[in-house]
């Protein structure tokens, strides 16, 4: 996997802004160094570690590997399309104040099998219904709408100006193993607004291995829960201000997409939450003008 991986980065067109790239490896075998050494032409630093678990590799990797103006992350089951960087790196420099890029992605479970074309519902929310093909431009309470939801943005889409990354690399320490990268981008937003292009840039693996197939369904969602109130407590606002805004922000969707969206919404971690922590009748948690909107 990690050769798909290196390859499409050394497809992109944009590979002359790439000044180093590390892979590092925490598999306890060096079997990963052997593939690196098969593309000579990437500045591909090599880093063996002591096997650990995917939290801590990830903060041994925040202290270590952030150099440059710019970091992308990319997971090494995952690959991006040729033109990934240059669109991250062309909306960041139109986008001076942004803190981060993140964009579409194909779910696949191999080189050659489609799964589907995931998660733009979230940021499209976020973005209060922006036209499509354009880049969304979410401030920090249009990244909670959209984070109530679920994730805006997978790791191996993002490339974030590297000292906001620094900045915001505490969320490793906040002990959330299964959904630190929805942590990721909400703390990204204190230092600007996160860009999202719909038009997808990553292929992102689906196998049986990989670690977020670890968890029990109980587990992530007690770990989504988790982070739901982390996000409005740190927000500054009450749960009674980010219900209202939420539900306001579902009667204005449009009618083809209201369905989906409330079945969404309605998903432990979200308006449930909202509910239990705002101390909202349960009645409200389907509030009246959601449905109207629907044309119910």
């Amino acid at each position: 996997m990690l050769r798909t991986a290196l390859e499409s980065v050394a497809g992109q067109t944009a590979l002359d802004k790439v000044s180093r790239i590390f892979v590092s490896e925490n598999g306890g075998g060096h079997e990963s160094e052997a593939v690196c050494a098969e593309f000579s032409t990437l500045p591909i630093t090599y880093l063996h570690r002591v096997p650990a678990t995917p939290l801590d590799h990830a903060k041994i990797i925040v202290r270590e590997c952030l150099v440059g103006e710019m970091t992308a992350f990319l997971h090494d089951d995952d690959w991006w399309t040729p033109t990934h960087l240059s669109h991250a790196l062309d909306a960041l420099r139109r986008h001076p104040q942004a803190a981060a890029y993140g964009s579409g992605y194909y779910v696949v479970s191999a080189e050659s099998s489609m799964l589907n074309c995931s998660n733009n519902l979230f940021p499209w929310f976020g973005s209060s219904y922006a036209p499509l093909g354009r880049i969304w431009e979410l401030s920090r309470l249009n990244v909670l709408m959209a984070e109530l939801l679920g994730t805006i943005a997978h790791y191996s889409s993002m490339v974030v100006r590297t000292e906001a990354m620094r900045k915001s690399a505490f969320v490793y320490d906040l002990d959330n193993p299964f959904d630190n990268d929805r942590m990721l981008s909400f703390a990204l937003s204190v230092f600007g607004p996160l860009l999202f292009n719909p038009v997808p840039g990553v292929f992102v693996r689906n196998h049986p291995v990989q670690h977020c197939q670890s968890f029990k369904k109980e587990d992530r969602i007690a770990h989504m829960c988790r982070t739901t109130r982390w996000m409005v407590e740190t927000s500054g606002k009450s749960w009674e201000a980010i219900s209202t805004a939420f539900f306001k922000r579902m009667s204005l969707c449009p009618h083809e997409a209201f369905d989906t969206l409330k079945k969404l919404s309605l998903e432990p971690w979200c308006v449930p939450e909202l509910a239990r922590n705002a101390a909202l009748p349960v009645a409200q948690t389907q509030p009246r003008e959601m449905l109207v909107a629907a044309g119910r």
